[in-house]
C-alpha cells in the first residue's frame, strides 16, 4: 500500500491478486478503509513522484551511452550546463521522466568519482602535473 507521504493523504491504494496460490493470474485494486479521497490536487507532472523516476535495473547493464546517466556523463565531460543536458534529454523523448535533480545528482557522482578521494585542488594539481609530462 502505498500513499502520499508529503501531503499526508488519508487515501490508500493496494494491488492485491485475485489468487493468492495464483500470483500470475488476475489482480484487483483496492482501497483501505481510512479514505476514498485524496485531500490534494491531482499532480500537473508525473515526473515528481519518486515512483516514476526509479531507474531501471537494466540500466546498468547497458553500454555508458545507451541510458540517460552515460548521456548526461559525456555531456557534463564536456562542460554542458544542466539545463541544457535536460533539454536535449526532452527534446529526444519527450516522455522521459528526468527531472533537473537526476541530472545534477548524476554530475555530482561523476564528480565524486573523478575526485577518488582527492580534494578538488589536489585534483587540478595532478592533472596539470600530467599534462607538463605529456608535453
Amino acid at each position: 500500500m502505498r500513499g502520499s507521504n508529503r501531503s499526508a493523504c488519508p487515501m490508500r491504494i493496494g494491488i492485491r491478486a485475485v489468487n493468492k496460490a495464483y500470483t500470475s493470474g488476475p489482480w484487483k485494486v483496492s482501497l483501505t478503509t481510512r479514505s476514498s479521497h485524496h485531500n490534494h490536487l491531482p499532480s500537473r507532472d508525473v515526473r515528481v513522484h519518486a515512483q516514476h523516476i526509479r531507474r531501471a535495473a537494466h540500466e546498468i547493464n547497458q553500454p555508458p551511452i545507451a541510458n540517460r546517466h552515460g548521456l548526461v556523463e559525456l555531456q557534463t565531460l564536456a562542460d554542458v550546463t544542466s539545463s541544457t543536458i535536460h533539454a536535449t534529454i526532452l527534446n529526444s523523448d519527450s516522455d522521459s521522466l528526468v527531472v533537473a535533480k537526476d541530472i545534477s545528482n548524476t554530475k555530482d557522482a561523476v564528480r565524486r568519482r573523478d575526485l577518488a578521494s582527492r580534494t578538488a585542488i589536489e585534483t587540478l594539481f595532478q592533472e596539470l602535473k600530467d599534462f607538463t609530462r605529456s608535453k
